[in-house]
C-alpha cells in the first residue's frame, strides 16, 4: 500500500467522492482513531475506511479528518454505511462511540476480533494477530495515538484497516479448518447483543449519594475501633501482616522520621532562638539582616537531628497461612475468615465489606452520564464466560446497597432472570450422573439432595440444631460449586475460605470422599475430558467450541495440572455461559416483542438484566422465563438437555430486591 500524505483538501468533498465509488455488494471495513476510550468524554480523530471500487475492483484505503467533516456530512456517511456489510476489528467499540456523537447505529457484519477468539487465540489485539500472522509490528506510542493528527497518527490508521482486511483472509480459512462456523455465528450474534445492550447502558439512582452518606457513618465508628486497637494504616497490607503475625505483644514501631535543621543558640546563655532553618545559609542570611553582621560572632549555628519513632501496636501472634507471590504473609479474605472468631478481625472484615461498597458507589460516580453507567461486556475470555468491565457488573456483592443502586427510571421496573446452577446442571448433563439428573428432574433442590447423600443417617434436624444444620447445607453448597469440577481437598479447604469459613482438611477429605462417592460419573466425566484432550489438543463444547491446551503434554507438572483442570472446566462454564448469552441474544432480537417497552441492560453471570414498562413487565417475564428455558442454542444444534434448565425471575424498582 502507498501511503503518501496528502495534501490539506476538501473533507466534505473526499466524502463524497468515497461514496460515490463503493461498492455495497463486498465488504467495507471501518475503523476509527479517538482522542481515549470514553465515548461519552472523548473525541473521535480519524475516521478510516477500506472498500473496493464499484467499477475498477480496485481495493482503496482512505482516511478522514473527523472534525473538519460538517455534520450533515459526518451523518450521511454513516447512514450510507448502514446498508453495508461491515469488517471490523473489535467494531462494538467505534461503532459505540459513531453511535454517541451522530445517534446512528452502524451494524456488526464480521469482526475479526470475534473470529480470532473462536479460532483458539490467547492474545485478540490486532497488531499481535498482524505481528503472528504476517511478521509486521506498526504500532504508535499512546500520545501519538491519542493526540492532534499527523502523518504518523494516519499512516497508523491505515494500517489497522489494510491488516484487518487481510487477517479477514486468514481467519475465515481457519473457522472453516476447525469447523466453528457455528460457534462464531453464535458468538457474533451475542456479541451484536452486548452492543444493543451497551447503547443505553444501565439507570442507577439518584439515591447513590445519600447510601454513600450511610454507608460512612456505619463504618466510620469500625474505623475508631480498629485505630484505638492499633494506630497502623490498616489498608496497608504490610502494617497489617505486621500485627497479625509478630510475636504476641511485641511492638509494631513506625519507621523513625528523621528531621535535620539548624538552630541558632546565644553563647551568653545558651537560650535557642524559636526558629529552626532547613540550611544554614538561610539562618546566616536572616540573623544578618536583622541583627547585623556582628551579631554572628554572639550565636553559634548547629546542626540538629531529631529522631521520631511511634509505637502503632502489638503482635497478635497469630499464624501465617498463606503467602503472597511476593513471599509476604498474605492478609487476604481467606486469611481473615479463617479468623473471622476474633473480634477486632470480624471488625476489620465488616470495614472492609463497607469501604468496599463505598468504592464501587465512588467508581460508579466518576463514570456515570446523566444517571446512566455503560459497562461493557466481553464474550472473548479463554473459559467462554462473560467478563465485564467499566464498572464490572459481576463484581457487586449480591445482596446490600450497590446491587440496589441500580434503579429503574420513573414508570419502569427491573426485571432479572437468573439461570438456577446452570453450571450444576451443565455437569450433570456431561457427566451423565444420574444421581444429579434425577435431583433436577424431580425438581428438589440438588444442594439438599448433596446433603443426603454426603451425610446420609447423619443429616441435621433444622429444629434440633439450626446451627450445625446450615453448616451441614453451607458444606454441601460448598462442594457443589468446587468438587464438581474436580478439586482436590485442599482446594476445597481454600474455596471455602473465600465464602468466610473454615474447613479443616481432614473434613474435606472427607466431604470429598463422601461427594464422589454420591455421584460417582463425575470421575468417568474427567477422565473422558483429559482423553479427548491429550489425543486432540483441545477440548470442545456441543456447539464447537474448542480450546486448545497444549499444556496438556507438558513436563511440566504445574502446567499440566493446569491444563488438566481447564479441560474440565472450560466445557462446563463455556456451555453455561453459551445457553445465558444465547437466551439474552434470542430476547434482544425476539420480533415478536415490544421493544418500544423494554431495553435488555446486560448479563451478570448466569443472569439477565432489562429495564421493562411496568405494564409490560409481568407479559415480557413470562416470555422471558420461557425463551431461557430453551434458547436458540440448543435448539440449532438439536439439543434436549437430560435435565431441564430454570429461571428465577425478580421484578422490581431495583436489582437485588
Amino acid at each position: 500500500m502507498n501511503y503518501s500524505m496528502i495534501e490539506p483538501r476538501n473533507e466534505n468533498a473526499v466524502v463524497w467522492s468515497i461514496l460515490s465509488e463503493i461498492d455495497f455488494t463486498k465488504l467495507v471495513c471501518v475503523d476509527i482513531e479517538t482522542e481515549g476510550l470514553d465515548r461519552h468524554r472523548h473525541e473521535i480523530n480519524l475516521f478510516q475506511l477500506g472498500y473496493f471500487h464499484k467499477k475498477t475492483g480496485e481495493l482503496r484505503i482512505e482516511y478522514l479528518i473527523w472534525q473538519e467533516l460538517a455534520d450533515s456530512v459526518q451523518k450521511a456517511l454513516l447512514r450510507a454505511l448502514t446498508k453495508a456489510k461491515l469488517l471490523t476489528h473489535n467494531g462494538k467499540f467505534d461503532f459505540l462511540f459513531l453511535y454517541v456523537k451522530k445517534g446512528i447505529a452502524l451494524p456488526l457484519w464480521n469482526d475479526t476480533l470475534v473470529m480470532a477468539h473462536v479460532t483458539g487465540h490467547d492474545e485478540l489485539s490486532l497488531k499481535v494477530l498482524v505481528k503472528q500472522y504476517f511478521g509486521i509490528e506498526y504500532d504508535i506510542d499512546k500520545e501519538t495515538k491519542t493526540g492532534k493528527i499527523t502523518p504518523k497518527l494516519i499512516k497508523y490508521g491505515l494500517h489497522d484497516i489494510e491488516f484487518t482486511m487481510k487477517l479477514y483472509q486468514v481467519l475465515r480459512r481457519l473457522i472453516k479448518k476447525y469447523k466453528v462456523e457455528y460457534t462464531y455465528h453464535h458468538e457474533l450474534r451475542a456479541y451484536k447483543a452486548f452492543y444493543e445492550a451497551e447503547k443505553t447502558g444501565v439507570p442507577i439512582s439518584p439515591r447513590r449519594y445519600d447510601i454513600a452518606k450511610e454507608l460512612q457513618s456505619q463504618y466510620k465508628p469500625l474505623e475508631e475501633e480498629l485505630r484505638a486497637f492499633a494506630d497502623i494504616n490498616w489498608g496497608s497490607t504490610k502494617q497489617l501482616g505486621l500485627l497479625m503475625f509478630s510475636p504476641e505483644g511485641t511492638e509494631i514501631r513506625e519507621k523513625p522520621k528523621r528531621t535535620t535543621y539548624w538552630a541558632v543558640t546565644r553563647k551568653s546563655d545558651a537560650k535557642r532562638l524559636k526558629i529552626r532553618f532547613k540550611t544554614k545559609k538561610s539562618a546566616t542570611e536572616l540573623l544578618t539582616e536583622r541583627y547585623g553582621k556582628a551579631f554572628l560572632k554572639e550565636v553559634d549555628i548547629l546542626k540538629h537531628v531529631d529522631v521520631e519513632e511511634k509505637i502503632l501496636g502489638k503482635g497478635m501472634g497469630l499464624e501465617v497461612i498463606e503467602y503472597t507471590d511476593k513471599g509476604e504473609p498474605s492478609t487476604g479474605t481467606s486469611v481473615l475468615a479463617h479468623y473471622s472468631h476474633i473480634p477486632i478481625i470480624k471488625t476489620l472484615q465488616e470495614y472492609r465489606k463497607l469501604t468496599k461498597l463505598e468504592t464501587f458507589i465512588n467508581s460508579w460516580e466518576e463514570l456515570q452520564v446523566d444517571g446512566r453507567i455503560y459497562p461493557s461486556f466481553n464474550i472473548t475470555a479463554r473459559t467462554g464466560r462473560t467478563t465485564c468491565n467499566n464498572p464490572n457488573l459481576q463484581q457487586v456483592p449480591q445482596k446490600g446497597a450497590v446491587r440496589n443502586l441500580i434503579e429503574a427510571r420513573e414508570g419502569y421496573t427491573i426485571i432479572s432472570a437468573d439461570y438456577s446452577q446452570a453450571e450444576l446442571r451443565v455437569a450433570s448433563w456431561f457427566s451423565g450422573d444420574k444421581n444429579m439428573q434425577d435431583a433436577y428432574n424431580s425438581g428438589s433442590d440438588l444442594h439438599q439432595s448433596t446433603l443426603k447423600l454426603i451425610y446420609g443417617n447423619e443429616v441435621i434436624d433444622p429444629d434440633v440444631d439450626h446451627d450445625g444444620a446450615k453448616r451441614q447445607r453451607t458444606n454441601a453448597k460448598i462442594s457443589n460449586f468446587s468438587l464438581v469440577y474436580g478439586a482436590v481437598p485442599q482446594s476445597l479447604v481454600n474455596y471455602a475460605k473465600g465464602w468466610g469459613i473454615n474447613i479443616p482438611l481432614k473434613e474435606a477429605e472427607e466431604l470429598h470422599k463422601a461427594f464422589f462417592k454420591a455421584y460417582p460419573k463425575l470421575t468417568e466425566f474427567y477422565e473422558r475430558c483429559k482423553r479427548f484432550t491429550r489425543q486432540h489438543g483441545y477440548i470442545e463444547s456441543p456447539i464447537g467450541r474448542k480450546r486448545w491446551l497444549p499444556d496438556i503434554h507438558s513436563s511440566d507438572w504445574k502446567k499440566k495440572s493446569s491444563a488438566e483442570r481447564q479441560c474440565i472446566n472450560t466445557p462446563v462454564q463455556g456451555m453455561a455461559s453459551d445457553i445465558c448469552i444465547s437466551a439474552l441474544a434470542d430476547i434482544t432480537f425476539d420480533k415478536s416483542l415490544d421493544h418500544s417497552k423494554f431495553t435488555v441492560l446486560g448479563s451478570v453471570h448466569d443472569a439477565i438484566l432489562i429495564e421493562c414498562k411496568e405494564e409490560y413487565a409481568d407479559e415480557l417475564g413470562k416470555r422471558v422465563v420461557e425463551i431461557m428455558s430453551y434458547p436458540s442454542v440448543l435448539k440449532d444444534a438439536g439439543i434436549k438437555m437430560p435435565v431441564p434448565l430454570k429461571a428465577d425471575l425478580v421484578i422490581d424498582k431495583k436489582w437485588g430486591d
